[in-house]
């Protein structure tokens, strides 16, 4: 009987590095799979709703009533199926082994108003309250994984919104005892939850989490998702009381401070030198039809002059005929890509390199944004498209652009 050779401890190296390198090529293409089925939902979704957007715009007056209820219930049910869609990629995208934490300078004022333009309609909708109470000991200049933190804001403050039904829902930020860490309190009015909900509300085990509440019309992974991400950030996480009164729930996240430079440096970026662009020239890089006829008709709605392009290579042929003030730049085009679109443009030593570049994008992922703003995007929106984002976010571009003289 021949004996089966032991490996050496040079060969046992060798088979473990060629493991770890097999499982991480199968977690890069589960990732890019992950990101491309996203895509493939968002892009349709996105057709749909401005699609029937624009029937509501142009028709909505000489509807019926029944009928004006069948288009709302249409809208209605294509913003629940992208909840879900979202609350499903923003758990793959909170387990990643490859999400790090990323601290950014951020202005405390403008997250307020950030969180205020978002949330505040969804409450005023359904008759609530809604506030943000920040403790003026929290310096007006931190550093923060704003993208982070505004993702467990998102699954936080919706299941309240979504759970509440009247009185109110109150967002809190204190400083603790801990001069580094922030805490987060969402204090809601809703019908609260009992020990067993409470108990199982912030666990690992999906299948618990997804079925503590029947009632709910949500796949359960909100609380998954921001458990996960307060625990990525260095924080914790859990409901400091429970009652007929409505929830608390609390997090705490750290935050680095802010040198005088730093600060002397944002203080002079904040400075509104340009209020209202006008009628802009905005060059709109879409290769899906549905979703370039939607856009277009808000942008010219908006008495904006707009120029197509279906691919990089028309962008680029577009940029050398004639002068734009922006590119609405999708990302996933044939011929050449809006990465590649952006890259090419940035590198050129034409007039056109500074130009303004907006993602406008159904890739969603925290590694996305990060992304885009290293290969040269000044910013980025998401499909399916909010149009006053898209006008807020262009805006808020042209004038930094302009502040900087360029």
């Amino acid at each position: 009987m021949t004996m089966k050779k032991t490996p050496s401890y040079e060969e046992l190296a060798q088979m473990h590095t060629a493991l770890l390198e097999k499982r991480k090529a199968e977690r890069i293409a589960i990732r890019e799979l992950i990101g491309n089925i996203g895509h493939e939902i968002r892009t349709p979704l996105n057709g749909m709703l401005g699609y029937s957007n624009i029937i509501k715009d142009q028709l909505g007056p000489l509807l019926t009533q029944k009928h004006t209820g069948y288009l709302n219930h249409i809208i209605d049910a294509g913003n629940r199926l992208m909840d879900r869609v979202s609350d499903l990629f923003e758990y793959y995208d909170a387990t990643s082994e490859e999400l790090v934490p990323y601290f950014q300078h951020l202005l405390r004022q403008d997250l307020k108003k950030e969180w205020m333009a978002k949330y505040l309609p969804r409450a005023s909708a359904k008759g609530l309250l809604f506030d943000i109470r920040i403790d003026p000991e929290i310096p007006s200049h931190l550093k923060l994984d704003g993208g982070k933190v505004s993702r467990i804001l998102g699954q936080l403050l919706g299941n309240s919104l979504k759970f509440t039904q009247k009185g109110s829902v109150i967002l809190e930020i204190q400083l603790p005892q801990n001069p580094l860490l922030l805490l987060f309190k969402v204090i809601d009015t809703g019908k609260g939850l009992s020990v067993d909900e409470r108990d199982h509300l912030f666990q690992h085990d999906v299948t618990a989490v997804s079925s503590y509440n029947k009632e709910s019309d949500g796949c359960g992974l909100g609380a998954a998702v921001a458990m996960t991400l307060v625990r990525l950030l260095g924080g914790e996480i859990w409901v400091e009381h429970t009652s007929e009164k409505g929830t608390c729930v609390c997090f705490t996240t750290p935050f680095q401070a802010v040198t005088q430079e730093e600060e002397k440096d944002a203080a002079l970026a904040t400075l509104d030198t340009v209020s209202d662009s006008g009628a802009l020239n905005i060059l709109l890089a879409e290769d899906d039809e549905m979703n370039q006829k939607t856009v277009y008709y808000f942008l010219r709605k908006l008495n904006h002059i707009v120029a197509l392009a279906k691919n990089g290579r028309e962008v680029l042929e577009l940029l050398e005929a004639r002068s734009f003030d922006v590119i609405l730049m999708d990302i996933k085009m044939p011929v050449m890509t809006g990465v590649e679109t952006t890259m090419h443009i940035r590198r050129s030593s034409n007039a056109y390199k500074d130009i303004p570049i907006i993602a406008m994008t159904a890739y969603a992922r925290i590694e996305d944004s990060q992304m885009f703003k290293k290969v040269g995007m000044d910013d980025h929106v998401i499909k399916p498209l909010d149009f006053k984002i898209v006008m807020d976010k262009i805006q808020k571009v042209l004038n930094r652009k302009e502040r900087e003289g360029i």
